[in-house]
């Protein structure tokens, strides 16, 4: 396996070494998973029902943990995260799933903006950008609309969106149901908008 400084000395943004997982006293799930990402890399992640995607995907966006081997995310060692900087590698990882995840009873504009918000930026600082951006997708007179309202296409383009105002350092496509992650690097590579 490779050390912290190695990992960032060959720009992998994720490696996983000797990987398991298990359910209680189930099964392992996941046994002896052993890869790397760099950043810029695609990869496409298929298998049968009960295969484990989703249980691996989990792990990539640190929703679970594996109960066995290590996975290292930015050079930092997953198991060894602190609860104070776990939140803090999580929003350098961004997950877009098939759902669209948007807020019902946010606008177009406001779900866009939400991230922007939650940081405390002021709307007079992120509106023009936003509102250009819902122009370029093609939004733009659908700004003061809500989910319910809208396409599934133009959902997606909202959704995809929030992740261009507030790109993650990391991103991963979550495909199992239609999902994208994407891990960020400091060239700025972006998902389409």
């Amino acid at each position: 396996m490779l050390s912290s400084a190695a990992m960032r000395q060959n720009g992998q943004v994720l490696n996983l070494d000797e990987v398991g997982l298990r359910y209680g006293q189930g099964p392992e799930i996941l046994r002896d998973i052993r890869f790397a990402m760099s950043p810029g890399d695609f990869y496409f992640l298929t298998g049968p029902s009960g295969a484990g995607k989703s249980s691996l995907l989990r792990m990539l966006f640190l929703a679970q943990r594996p109960t066995r081997g290590s996975v290292h995310i930015f050079g930092e060692d997953v198991g060894q995260l602190t609860r104070r900087r776990l939140p803090q590698i999580r929003r350098r990882i961004g997950v877009v799933f098939q759902e669209f995840r948007l807020l019902d009873h946010l606008t177009t504009f406001d779900n866009v903006a939400l991230p922007l918000r939650v940081a405390g930026q002021s709307e007079s600082r992120y509106r023009r950008d936003v509102m250009d951006l819902l122009d370029w997708v093609g939004l733009a007179d659908q700004v003061r609309a809500y989910p319910p309202v809208l396409s599934g296409g133009e959902k997606q383009r909202n959704r995809n969106c929030f992740w261009r105002m507030n790109p993650p350092a990391t991103s991963t496509p979550f495909l199992p149901n239609a999902c994208f992650i994407c891990f960020w690097n400091s060239t700025g590579w972006e998902p389409p908008c």
